[in-house]
């Protein structure tokens, strides 16, 4: 397998400018650079020639790489100030995530290498032009508004390969859980959740309170009226971007929309994995169940359109011997390959009629018949009508 590694980078507070643009484009002369996004890819050789952890700190704020043995990495900045940092670094030294913080932004970073890579083209969207990053990055938008399902998926992560200490004890238990926005299912499928520890997570989840349009109209009449004209302002001239989402965000966080608490009954990694295994198990019978009961269905039906063809063509038998005459008159593979299919359904008629000895003279007659015709007797003989 030839190799292949997929880097892309964008920005969401605040676009590059021309300089930055500039600068990049002295990294990478092949890449797609605008000022809100850096993509590339690579076939062979070394990769990207800068550190995307030097990008991240200069340049962007969400970046994602891929490469075709595996390695998945999702990474993003926040504002420290926006990051209530106490409660996220609680998640921090799993396997799968790393958070740095810095003067100015608090870094995550969600990294898996997987031993058998699957569907690995499934991460760098159409010719490789990305996609898995846009439907990813909302999960910035959580942190900042106070939902940690993420980051409690990366414990989940731990739990379910073994890293997390068998009475290592669960953390705070995220709202939310049963009903998953697609970026979060998008990094269950990149961290390779699998569906019986999530609903094992799910089961002492709380549901998300639903938005009030009026409330939030409240909300937003609340506002300093200079907040709103910058705000205005910026989102006009895109000297910010995602205004909308990032106040939506604020308003969720300010409501006390989302939230994290400690189940009543408290849950080990032995337990969650433990019981995970249990509905896998139970999972895995159904599915067998499932699979043999579609195959016995598919069977039945084949059956009955077998029937019904084979009853059709029991008032049809000369007519079909004569079209078996004329598809082998020309000696052609394809024809040839026809008429045999014919006298094969001719044979299961004349079994299903008790008249397999007929079958046997006519066909005895049309060998003889058709005896120089070598390629002929040789399918008559594969299909084992002889």
């Amino acid at each position: 397998m030839s190799e292949y590694q997929y880097y892309e980078f964008q920005t969401l507070d605040t676009p590059l400018n021309s300089k930055q643009m500039e600068e990049l484009r002295g990294i990478s002369t092949r890449a797609r650079i605008t000022s809100t996004s850096f993509i590339n890819h690579y076939n062979f050789g070394s990769g990207l020639k800068a550190r995307p952890t030097s990008l991240m700190d200069n340049y962007f704020d969400a970046h994602f790489y891929f490469a075709n043995w595996g390695t998945k990495n999702f990474c993003f900045r926040i504002p420290r100030d926006a990051v209530d940092l106490l409660s996220v670094e609680r998640y921090d030294g799993y396997s799968s995530l790393n958070i740095r913080a810095n003067e100015t932004h608090v870094h995550f970073e969600f990294s898996v290498s997987p031993e058998d890579p699957e569907n690995w083209g499934d991460y760098c969207g159409e010719d490789g032009e990305g996609g898995t990053l846009t439907t990813l990055i909302s999960i910035r938008n959580d942190i900042i508004a106070g939902d940690y399902r993420s980051l409690y998926f990366a414990w989940l992560h731990s739990v379910e390969n073994g890293d997390a200490g068998e009475d290592e004890e669960e953390p705070p238990v995220p709202s939310g859980l049963k009903d998953l926005t697609p970026g979060l299912f998008a990094l269950t499928e990149l961290l390779g959740l699998s569906p019986d520890i999530l609903t094992v997570a799910a089961e002492v989840s709380p549901s998300l309170k639903e938005t009030d349009p009026k409330e939030l109209q409240q909300w937003i009449n609340s506002l300093a009226r200079q907040e709103k004209d910058t705000l205005l302002f910026e989102a006009v001239t895109k000297r910010r971007n995602n205004i909308g989402t990032q106040l939506f965000t604020r308003f969720l966080k300010e409501r006390g929309s989302i939230q994290s608490k400690k189940s009543d009954q408290s849950r080990t990694a032995k337990d969650i994995f433990t019981k995970a295994a249990q509905i896998k198990e139970r999972r895995l019978i159904q599915e067998k169940l499932e699979k043999e009961a579609e195959r016995l269905r598919r069977e039945k039906e084949a059956a009955e359109k077998r029937s019904a063809y084979l009853q059709k063509l029991r008032g049809e038998v000369a007519e079909t011997w004569k079209k078996i005459e004329s598809l082998t008159r020309n000696s052609k593979p394809s024809e040839y390959a026809m008429a045999v299919s014919l006298l094969k359904d001719l044979r299961d008629l004349a079994q299903q009629d008790g008249k397999s000895g007929l079958f046997s003279s006519e066909l005895r007659l049309f060998s003889e018949k058709n005896q120089k015709k070598g390629a002929l007797a040789r399918r008559i003989k594969e299909a084992g009508l002889v």
